[in-house]
């Protein structure tokens, strides 16, 4: 049985890989948009039946990902940190439902449902932008609350930038 090869990679994503090597292994903060990450990761098929599925494949991707990102490697551990943040990853995704994937949704999604070419190149074209942006003009502003305007009624917080 012949192994497929990988066709060699093109000067430009040789320079994609090392600018993303560089953010990955750099001590610097790396900000981006999750909305431009769920974007991009709808370019990925998903191969999953319609029948019984609880969780879209983009929103599950970006749950990984971001657990990847927060350094959990296994499919139970990526459970357990979005498990964990549940109510800031309904709130950002604006999802119906507060429960999370279980381990098992994970890794059936991983061997069976994404083809890893797919994602490989979704995530170097979101890599891709995410370098240009960073080499845009960027203001960085910092921002602390008032002391003692937290209870105030009908008022909110009130920040000080």
């Amino acid at each position: 049985m012949k192994q497929k090869t990988a066709p060699p990679k093109t000067d430009s994503e040789n320079s994609t890989i090392r600018a993303t090597n560089a953010i990955a292994f750099s001590d610097e903060p790396f900000i981006f948009d999750v909305g431009s990450l769920v974007d991009t990761l709808r370019l990925v098929r998903d191969g999953r039946k319609a029948r019984g599925k609880r969780y879209g494949l983009v929103k599950v991707l970006v749950f990984m990902l971001l657990a990847k990102l927060c350094g959990h490697d296994t499919p139970e551990a990526m459970a357990d940190w979005a498990r964990l943040q549940a109510e800031d990853l309904a709130k950002m995704l604006n999802l119906s439902r507060r429960s999370m994937p279980h381990s098992t949704t994970l890794l059936r999604i991983l061997q069976n449902a994404i083809g890893p070419e797919e994602l490989e190149e979704a995530i170097r074209v979101f890599m891709t932008r995410q370098i240009r942006k960073l080499n845009s003009d960027q203001i960085c502003i910092d921002g602390k609350q008032i002391r003692g305007t937290q209870d105030k009624e009908g008022e909110g917080n009130v920040y000080l930038l």
